[in-house]
């Protein structure tokens, strides 16, 4: 499936909803924007509605220790890293 092209543009994002599946994450559809917006796919989950009410940014924060090239794993959530912060 070829992703959409503001989804290229922009990557992983918050409220983007996917499998985790060797290695990649495969994106489905967002759950912070309308079932209209360009990233979401034209078939979602019967009764989609974007989260209520939306994130504000505010309250979003970025952690640096996960930098570049770091990502969390699981099946006890641990933190590994090839770049640097």
């Amino acid at each position: 499936m070829m992703l959409p092209l503001p989804y290229r543009r922009e990557g992983i994002r918050v409220g983007d909803v996917g499998i985790f599946q060797s290695g990649a994450f495969d994106f489905l559809f967002n759950i912070c924007v309308p079932a209209s917006d360009p990233i979401n796919p034209d078939v979602l989950p019967e009764g989609f509605t974007p989260i209520y009410p939306p994130l504000n940014p505010v309250d979003m924060r970025g952690f640096p220790q996960f930098g570049k090239d770091s990502y969390l794993a699981s099946s006890s959530i641990s933190k590994s890293g090839t770049g640097s912060s």
